[in-house]
Protein backbone atom coordinates (compact mmCIF):
# COMPACT_ATOMS: atom_id res chain seq x y z
CA UNK A 1 0.00 0.00 0.00
CA UNK A 2 1.29 3.20 -0.79
CA UNK A 3 0.68 6.76 0.46
CA UNK A 4 0.43 9.59 -1.25
CA UNK A 5 2.08 13.00 -0.05
CA UNK A 6 0.35 15.58 0.62
CA UNK A 7 1.95 18.88 -1.97
CA UNK A 8 0.93 21.81 -0.01
CA UNK A 9 -0.83 24.79 -1.87
CA UNK A 10 1.87 27.37 -0.87
CA UNK A 11 5.62 27.18 -3.09
CA UNK A 12 8.03 24.86 -1.26
CA UNK A 13 10.39 28.12 -0.79
CA UNK A 14 8.52 31.54 0.63
CA UNK A 15 10.76 33.93 -1.73
CA UNK A 16 10.15 31.77 -4.69
CA UNK A 17 7.63 34.30 -6.02
CA UNK A 18 10.21 37.30 -5.64
CA UNK A 19 12.97 35.37 -7.17
CA UNK A 20 12.50 37.31 -10.45
CA UNK A 21 12.53 41.08 -8.27
CA UNK A 22 15.48 39.29 -6.96
CA UNK A 23 17.15 38.60 -9.95
CA UNK A 24 16.02 41.82 -11.65
CA UNK A 25 17.08 44.06 -8.70
CA UNK A 26 20.71 42.01 -7.85
CA UNK A 27 21.59 42.12 -11.67
CA UNK A 28 20.66 46.38 -12.02
CA UNK A 29 22.60 47.12 -8.24
CA UNK A 30 25.75 45.03 -9.68
CA UNK A 31 25.87 46.89 -13.06
CA UNK A 32 25.22 50.36 -11.53
CA UNK A 33 27.42 50.71 -8.86
CA UNK A 34 30.38 49.31 -11.26
CA UNK A 35 29.33 52.00 -13.51
CA UNK A 36 29.18 54.63 -10.82
CA UNK A 37 32.65 53.73 -8.88
CA UNK A 38 33.94 53.51 -12.26
CA UNK A 39 33.12 56.84 -13.01
CA UNK A 40 33.86 58.64 -9.41
CA UNK A 41 37.43 56.58 -9.68
CA UNK A 42 37.84 58.09 -13.04
CA UNK A 43 37.21 61.26 -11.55
CA UNK A 44 40.21 61.07 -9.45
CA UNK A 45 37.86 61.36 -6.31
CA UNK A 46 38.64 60.83 -2.39
CA UNK A 47 37.62 57.32 -1.19
CA UNK A 48 34.93 59.05 1.05
CA UNK A 49 33.46 60.92 -1.44
CA UNK A 50 33.28 57.78 -3.99
CA UNK A 51 31.85 55.77 -0.90
CA UNK A 52 29.22 58.52 -0.72
CA UNK A 53 28.27 58.96 -3.65
CA UNK A 54 28.17 55.02 -4.20
CA UNK A 55 25.89 54.53 -1.15
CA UNK A 56 23.83 57.38 -2.23
CA UNK A 57 23.67 55.79 -5.61
CA UNK A 58 22.31 52.71 -3.92
CA UNK A 59 19.61 53.85 -1.89
CA UNK A 60 18.66 56.18 -4.26
CA UNK A 61 18.42 53.55 -7.46
CA UNK A 62 16.74 50.90 -5.12
CA UNK A 63 14.00 52.74 -3.79
CA UNK A 64 13.06 54.02 -7.32
CA UNK A 65 13.35 50.44 -9.22
CA UNK A 66 11.29 49.19 -5.63
CA UNK A 67 8.79 51.78 -5.84
CA UNK A 68 8.63 50.75 -10.43
CA UNK A 69 8.00 47.59 -9.57
CA UNK A 70 5.20 48.06 -6.93
CA UNK A 71 3.91 50.13 -9.56
CA UNK A 72 4.26 47.81 -12.45
CA UNK A 73 2.52 44.75 -10.02
CA UNK A 74 -0.18 46.59 -9.62
CA UNK A 75 -0.65 48.03 -12.78
CA UNK A 76 -3.30 45.48 -14.19
CA UNK A 77 -6.25 46.58 -16.28
CA UNK A 78 -9.12 45.29 -13.96
CA UNK A 79 -9.54 45.56 -10.03
CA UNK A 80 -10.66 41.88 -10.25
CA UNK A 81 -7.12 41.06 -10.95
CA UNK A 82 -4.82 43.79 -9.31
CA UNK A 83 -3.10 42.59 -6.37
CA UNK A 84 -3.25 44.30 -3.19
CA UNK A 85 -0.76 47.30 -2.17
CA UNK A 86 0.82 44.98 0.36
CA UNK A 87 1.59 42.12 -2.02
CA UNK A 88 2.62 44.66 -4.63
CA UNK A 89 5.03 46.39 -1.83
CA UNK A 90 6.14 43.10 -0.98
CA UNK A 91 7.60 42.39 -5.04
CA UNK A 92 9.29 45.65 -4.42
CA UNK A 93 10.85 45.23 -0.99
CA UNK A 94 12.38 42.24 -2.93
CA UNK A 95 13.83 43.99 -5.19
CA UNK A 96 14.97 47.08 -3.61
CA UNK A 97 16.73 44.51 -1.16
CA UNK A 98 18.32 42.65 -4.08
CA UNK A 99 19.49 45.85 -5.58
CA UNK A 100 21.19 47.30 -2.16
CA UNK A 101 22.64 43.57 -1.20
CA UNK A 102 23.71 43.24 -5.12
CA UNK A 103 25.26 46.78 -4.75
CA UNK A 104 26.90 46.55 -1.16
CA UNK A 105 28.87 42.89 -2.26
CA UNK A 106 29.83 44.38 -5.63
CA UNK A 107 31.44 47.27 -3.78
CA UNK A 108 33.26 45.47 -1.50
CA UNK A 109 34.93 43.43 -4.15
CA UNK A 110 35.99 46.14 -6.29
CA UNK A 111 37.79 49.02 -5.33
CA UNK A 112 35.53 50.46 -1.75
CA UNK A 113 37.84 49.11 0.56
Amino acid sequence: MTHARHVPDRPILPIRPYLPDFVYGANDGIVTTIVVIASVSGAALSPTVILVLGFANLIADGFSMGTSNVLSVRSTPTAATRPRLLDASRHGLATFSAFVLAGLFRCRHISCQ
